[in-house]
């Protein structure tokens, strides 16, 4: 599967455009909504081809999101590596579906038993 956004090595890959959009944002009154998040959201749906983006204010908020638009129910496995944060499951918690924790085996990080 080919990402349209991809990982960057290690280190800074911000320009001076980038730093002044972060500026402007910081001189605002507001980090989390707004005509800023508004253009993003929009611009970032557009280049990765999607009708909709949702731009949030952690990875946890986007895993309660997501795990929210899955509707799990009674009964169904969220399954999350043993080696993880814990706020990786707190979507999950919030709903009635059995979170196994599952160790993954050394080498290929496959699910192991």
């Amino acid at each position: 599967m080919e990402f349209k956004v991809g990982e960057r090595g290690i280190g800074s890959t911000f320009g001076k455009e980038e730093l002044d959009a972060v500026a402007q944002a910081l001189k605002g009154n507001t980090l989390t909504y707004g005509p800023m998040r508004d253009k993003f959201e929009r611009e970032f749906a557009e280049y990765v081809g999607v009708k909709y983006a949702l731009a949030v204010s952690s990875c946890t908020a986007a895993l309660d999101i997501a795990t929210q638009i899955v509707a799990p129910n009674d009964g169904d496995e969220i399954i999350c590596s043993s080696q993880t944060f814990k706020a990786t499951v707190i979507g999950g918690a919030r709903t009635k579906a059995f979170h196994p924790f599952r160790r993954c085996q050394s080498g290929d990080a496959q699910r192991g038993p």
